[in-house]
């Protein structure tokens, strides 16, 4: 740590296994959803920080005040990349399958990290974890640490660091060892027994961790992650599942009411009260509540899931 000796609050950890709603927005809709059900942990994303003006940037602050939630800052590299063309390169792809990718310049991937770094020097304090800037598979594992070494300096403790595979294992060992909330990317492929194992023996080494993207509960159910972060409460609103409509009888086609009918018959049966969510028609912020319930469903699963540490093949750290 080096530009000043940083002076932070206790970290705030999740006291049990968590699933984060990532993907936020500054909508204020979808954040009083969230806030309605009083979810536990929410993740935004810089690229969408950066594309917010000061008064959406100000709404998202002040909402995520007031209430008590674990708030998760993501550096957005992956968007960055592949708003570029370029999705992270899985390491099953071979060399030809690599060629002609649209990849941006290292000098423009400094540029956007730089971006981020300045932003975190006046605003970290908003955000109780702030996500690395993982760029391993496209830049290399020097870069990747060049920038961790950058963003601890300005945030602390509150960085998570991502693990992928190409990093190596004597990388997640030191990681383990020099952080205390550490991530496994999501361009992993899916060997259960491997990250399983993984998982289990950074937890005996005392981490947190986080499994990115990794929303499927047959693979959560049997990988001890602590956390994990999802979007797909927001699938439902995205693709029209529960909605939009009016709830005024006269805007609608039968469709529409047929619609209607059965999002109140929903909420009814998850115990919500329309009333007390708007006043006159069913407004979009019903679209969500419903994902947004199914999904705290899923997290409340997680917690009857214990794992012991049978299954440990081979020491990792």
């Amino acid at each position: 740590m080096t530009e000043q000796e940083i002076v932070q609050p206790p970290l705030k950890l999740p006291k049990k296994r968590l699933l984060v709603f990532a993907a936020i927005s500054s909508s204020r809709a979808q954040l009083e959803s969230l806030r309605y059900c009083d979810v536990d942990a929410v993740m935004h994303s810089f690229m969408k920080v950066r594309s917010d003006g000061l008064k959406q940037r100000k709404h998202v602050r002040e909402t995520l005040e007031s209430w008590d939630v674990i708030r998760y800052l993501d550096s957005g590299a992956f968007t960055f990349l592949h708003s570029a063309g370029k999705l992270r390169v899985r390491q099953k792809k071979s060399d030809e399958d690599k060629k002609g990718s649209a990849v941006p310049s290292l000098e423009e991937m400094n540029s956007y990290a730089e971006e981020y770094m300045e932003y975190l020097r006046t605003n970290h304090s908003q955000w109780d974890w702030i996500v690395e800037l993982d760029v391993d598979e496209i830049y290399g594992t020097d870069i990747s640490l060049s920038y961790r070494k950058k963003l601890r300096a300005i945030v602390g403790d509150k960085l998570i660091p991502v693990w992928h595979p190409i990093a190596g294992l004597d990388a997640w060992t030191d990681m383990c060892s020099s952080f205390p909330y550490v991530g496994v990317g999501s361009d992993h492929p899916t060997n259960i027994e491997f990250y399983r194992n993984l998982v289990t023996q950074a937890k005996i080494n005392g981490n947190i961790i986080h499994g990115f993207g990794e929303q499927r509960m047959e693979v959560l159910k049997r990988v001890p992650y602590d956390t994990a972060d999802s979007t797909s409460w927001k699938v439902g609103p995205w693709r029209g599942r529960y909605g939009p409509f009016s709830a005024t009888k006269k805007d609608m086609t039968h469709a529409d009411l047929s619609r209607a009918r059965a999002l109140v018959k929903a909420l009814d049966k998850q115990g919500i009260s329309i009333e007390r969510l708007v006043n006159g028609k069913v407004s979009d912020m019903l679209t969500s509540i419903i994902p947004i319930k199914d999904l705290l469903k899923r997290q409340d699963q997680l917690q009857k899931w214990t794992h012991d540490n049978s299954y440990i093949i081979e020491s990792f750290l």
